[in-house]
C-alpha cells in the first residue's frame, strides 16, 4: 500500500525453530523483479493475504522452503510472493515481524479503505463484544 512497492522491506525474526513442519516460510525465486501481484485478503486472522490468481507452474517449479533457527532474521521485499503453510505439528512458531519503509515511500490513495476493512475484520473476531478500540492512524 505505498509507493513505488519497493520501498518496503519485512523483517521476520523466528523465536521458535521453523520448519516444513510447522510452516516455514516459503519464497517464490525472482518474483520480487515482477512486481505486485493482485491480491486479496486470505480469511486467514491477522494480514493474510492471497494472490488473486492460482500460482502457476512457474511459481510452484521456483518456490523453496526457508527454514529458520531461534534468532534467524529473514528479510523480503513487498514484492517477493511468499507464504507459510499451516502449522501442522504441536511445536510453537512464534515469530517477531515488523515492516520498514524507505524514506521515499508514500502511502497510496488505497491506505484509508485497506484500513477500514482491518478495523472491520478485527470487530468480528471471535471473543469480541461490540467495537473494538483501535489507535487511530498517524
Amino acid at each position: 500500500m505505498i509507493q513505488p512497492p519497493e520501498q518496503a522491506v519485512t523483517a521476520w525474526l523466528a523465536l521458535d525453530p521453523a520448519d516444513e513442519d510447522n510452516g516455514c516460510l516459503r519464497y517464490v525465486r525472482g518474483s520480487a523483479a515482477g512486481g505486485v501481484r493482485a491480491h486479496r485478503y486470505s480469511g486467514v486472522i491477522g494480514f493474510s493475504q492471497t494472490l488473486d490468481a492460482a500460482a502457476d507452474a512457474a511459481d510452484a517449479q521456483n518456490e523453496f522452503a526457508l527454514p529458520a533457527a531461534p534468532g534467524d532474521l529473514l528479510l523480503h521485499t513487498a514484492t517477493m510472493v511468499h507464504r507459510a503453510d499451516a502449522n501442522l505439528s504441536e511445536r510453537p512458531r512464534r515469530a517477531i515481524g515488523a515492516i520498514f519503509y524507505g524514506a521515499s515511500a508514500r502511502i497510496d490513495a488505497a491506505y484509508a479503505a485497506k484500513q477500514a476493512d482491518i478495523h472491520r475484520r478485527a470487530r468480528t473476531l471471535p471473543g469480541q463484544q461490540g467495537s473494538v478500540a483501535l489507535a487511530a492512524d498517524p
